[in-house]
């Protein structure tokens, strides 16, 4: 393995149940954590230019109507544009680079986004197996600030897939085996070009 440079990506799993047997559940949605530190970044930079504090609006929870399974509550229902509706599971993987053999797998509910587990998984896959991780690719939906920070403050130079994505999806058309042809398609597509620079991308961290 390369040990240098891995490629993340999530496919559904279909769980076993039926979408139309479901109750609706209100939850309640509280900001995520990445913007309780962008207002402590905010509140330090302006104390270092001698300016007052913004005032602070209070955390507002507001509910949201989400779908639950009667069969399977753990599954999420999933509703997205180009994907099937109906109670899934997301398969979270990260492989290596150069074999793109799989050094991570988590599952979540289907209606949780593909970003949020994923700093948390790359650190506990550094942890674990000691990986010092040079870079990673990833497709345009963990194109987030928080992972774009998160990345930087880790050293970690960040690869978002844009003008070559939808080349790695026409590789994989398979759907019984999205997951692992299309990190294997990202892995052509990237490490093929690694030696002289990444292609075009976007980008984040040194």
């Amino acid at each position: 393995m390369s040990l240098r440079v891995f490629y993340s990506d999530s496919t559904h799993l279909k769980a076993s149940a039926n979408k139309n047997r479901n109750d609706l559940h209100r939850v309640a949605q509280t900001p995520v954590a990445y913007l309780a530190e962008l207002n402590a970044a905010v509140k330090a930079d302006r104390q270092s230019h001698g300016k007052k504090p913004l005032p602070e609006k209070p955390n507002e929870i507001t509910l949201q109507e989400i779908k639950v399974s009667r069969t399977d509550p753990e599954a999420g229902y999933l509703v997205r544009e180009g994907k099937p509706s109906g109670c899934f599971y997301l398969d979270h993987r990260t492989v290596d680079g150069m074999h793109a053999l799989i050094t991570d797998i988590h599952v979540t509910p289907a209606n949780l986004h593909d970003s949020v587990p994923y700093l948390a998984r790359l650190d506990r896959m550094r942890q674990r197996f000691g990986f010092e991780v040079a870079a990673t690719g990833l497709d345009a939906g963990y194109f987030t600030p928080a992972i774009c920070k998160g990345l930087e403050e880790r050293g970690i130079y960040g690869v978002s897939v844009t003008d070559g994505q939808h080349i790695a999806r026409s590789i994989s058309t398979n759907a019984t085996m999205p997951m692992i042809e299309s990190a294997m398609a990202m892995c052509v597509l990237l490490v093929s070009f690694w030696p002289i620079g990444p292609p075009t991308v976007r980008g984040t961290g040194n």
